[in-house]
């Protein structure tokens, strides 16, 4: 855009209307704004032809344009949605997976199972932030790479003080959850 404003530009080659802007009332703005500074524009879901935005049909037709434009871009978010909201009805879980659980792709709906290894470790980290004191985020993060526990990037990466924190909040909030992962880590411990 600073191109634009500069002057630098005399053509814009826009591949579908649809992806360029998210409603018709940008589009026509953006366009007007281009159109005043003498800047062709070609679309080329439209054959690669310029609109002359001076002349009334030209107007029309980038109107009306647009207007299928944003009604492709919103059916599209709509049969996303749908689509998605079907799958969770149906189990899948969608997202990012806590830390502490996989997907078993060889059950039906896919559905999240703890992961031991990472229970345990999310365990580890209850132990270490719960008692008085409080030990830092990054103690706790020295403590597990000292114990030989590692983020599921590696034993290269590092420890986040936000991974850590969302692991402690979602056993603080659940007991059984908290329960469960305990148990996993005296499972590998013995």
């Amino acid at each position: 855009m600073r191109m634009v404003d500069e002057g630098k530009i005399a053509h814009i080659v826009i591949p579908k209307l649809d992806r360029a802007w998210r409603s018709a009332v940008d589009c026509l703005d953006t366009l007007e704004v281009w159109n005043a500074k003498e800047i062709q524009c070609h679309l080329l879901d439209l054959g690669g032809n310029t609109l002359n935005l001076s002349t009334p049909i030209g107007r029309f037709f980038l109107t009306i344009a647009a207007a299928f434009a944003e009604l492709e871009r919103s059916l599209v978010g709509e049969r996303t949605k749908n689509a998605l909201a079907q799958k969770i009805r149906g189990g899948y879980r969608a997202g990012t997976l806590p830390y502490g659980y996989r997907r078993d792709f060889d059950a039906p709906g896919r559905p999240c199972v703890p992961h031991p290894t990472e229970q345990a470790i999310c365990a580890r980290i209850y132990q270490l932030r719960s008692p008085t004191p409080r030990k830092t985020w990054n103690e706790i993060a020295a403590q597990l790479t000292a114990e030989g526990w590692h983020p599921r990037a590696g034993p290269h990466a590092q420890w986040s003080r936000q991974t850590l924190a969302a692991i402690f909040r979602r056993l603080s909030k659940d007991r059984d959850e908290a329960t469960k992962a305990l148990g996993f880590l005296r499972n590998l411990r013995s």
